[in-house]
């Protein structure tokens, strides 16, 4: 299994914005019934390795995923466990 957590040390107002606009156009992440709390209020879900990555190749299509400094990179950060 893999957390999948918001990472508010990286400034990602970009891809957040981007990535709900999508989300409300229809272009949503694979498997998104998993996804969905972290568009709307929770900070963390859990899943299978596969399903997170499959949820970074759909987040990759938009603008500010790799723009955060180099201690928080991503939007989110990915843990094992």
């Amino acid at each position: 299994m893999v957390e999948v957590a918001v990472d508010y040390e990286n400034n990602a107002d970009a891809w957040w914005d981007a990535a709900r606009l999508a989300v409300r156009a229809g272009n949503r992440p694979p498997q998104w019934h998993i996804f969905k709390p972290l568009f709307e209020y929770d900070d963390s879900v859990s899943c299978l390795s596969e399903e997170a990555n499959d949820f970074v190749e759909w987040a990759r299509q938009f603008p500010g995923y790799d723009d955060g400094p180099e201690y928080a990179k991503h939007p989110f950060v990915m843990r094992e466990g």
